[in-house]
């Protein structure tokens, strides 16, 4: 198999533009009791880069106070002001005027890659699509 890097990133803190934290990094040891939204399905790429793991490798324990399986739900949540979520930098970037993103740290990061069959050429307009989306300069 074939594989391709599509688009490289790390998973962010976002917050209610209405209630932003000061500092604009946020280390996951400061968790405390602060209102989380949990989303199912972060981008996982190891064990080492899965949230769960490295909160429970930091012993931090996490106040969830709603779960969803979808990023599209959690930030508008926060954007309501329910709760803060954790969820990766290029979901963070669309569809939301009303969130402030944060780093967090632990840098927890991911990678989205295209697999392919060496014995099957991929077709010119996949190979197209591909290239769209490893350039740097395209917006999704």
């Amino acid at each position: 198999f074939n594989r391709v890097v599509l688009h490289s990133g790390s998973l962010v803190l976002i917050t209610s533009k209405n209630n932003p934290l000061k500092q604009p990094v946020f280390k996951l040891a400061d968790i405390k009791d602060e209102p989380f939204i949990k989303i199912k399905n972060l981008p996982r790429s190891s064990t080492k880069n899965n949230l769960d793991e490295i909160l429970k490798k930091i012993n931090v324990s996490v106040n969830w106070i709603a779960e969803t399986e979808t990023m599209q739900v959690a930030k508008a949540l926060v954007e309501k002001g329910t709760g803060l979520a954790i969820i990766d930098d290029l979901s963070a970037k669309v569809y939301g005027e009303n969130i402030s993103i944060h780093e967090i740290e632990p840098k927890i990061g991911y990678k989205i890659c295209m697999v392919s069959n060496k014995e099957k050429p991929l077709s010119v307009s996949a190979k197209s699509f591909i290239s769209f989306l490893s350039e740097p300069s395209s917006k999704i």
